[in-house]
């Protein structure tokens, strides 16, 4: 169970690794925007989170932003209570920004590698009005997403090559045992013996 488990695991992290490098090639042509926002109204307050996802020249950004608006009297919140009752969202596609969150803070082998951070408090403009919150984005290339769904499925490979590799040798597939006394069973984990293991190289060729 185990077994099927995992290579559906990487049979599906496949697909994914294809997809993340059909999107590292896109992301030079095509910049892509995916944005929602959410507002709640609590007393004098109103509150908003908003996130993006975000692709463009290699990179795979995700953003969030929160800020508070305190207000003096109720008829002040009444603007924000439209937007509390319907949140937005968009998906807008452009040229491909050179950093698609907006995330540039300085060298490091970490940025010029494609990874970066940033968060930003709110302005000073902004919470001169009572305004609080903040921006924070995160930023890694897709090529380390492609390479992290590439593992398991050469994990996969590497373990079919190995079991082969035994069988040939009159070994146990799964755990190497040498399987040349054993013809019905692996005494050692169990697994069930084929004919060709069991005779060993030198009896399989004959």
């Amino acid at each position: 169970m185990r077994h099927r488990l995992f290579t559906l695991a990487a049979a599906l992290s496949a697909v994914l690794c294809v997809g993340a490098c059909a999107l590292w090639a896109r992301s030079y042509q095509v910049g892509d925007r995916l944005y929602r926002s959410r507002w709640r109204v609590d007393g004098l307050a109103a509150s908003e989170s908003a996130h993006w996802l975000l692709v463009g020249r290699g990179g795979l950004g995700v953003a969030h932003r929160w800020q508070r608006v305190a207000v003096r009297r109720p008829r002040d919140v009444d603007p924000f209570k439209p937007l509390a009752a319907r949140p937005e969202s968009s998906w807008l596609t452009d040229r491909p920004p050179a950093d698609p969150a907006g995330t540039v803070d300085g060298g490091g082998i970490a940025r010029r590698l494609g990874f970066s951070y940033v968060d930003l408090p709110m302005s000073a403009s902004f919470a001169a009005t009572g305004t609080t919150g903040g921006y924070r984005a995160w930023v890694v290339p897709l090529w380390s997403v492609a390479l992290a769904f590439a593992v398991p499925p050469a994990w996969w490979l590497a373990r079919r090559r190995t079991a082969r590799r035994r069988g040939q040798r009159g070994l146990c597939r799964r755990c190497g045992y040498d399987l040349r006394a054993s013809p019905g069973r692996c005494p050692e984990c169990g697994a069930a013996v084929s004919p060709t293991a069991a005779a060993g190289p030198n009896e399989a060729r004959h």
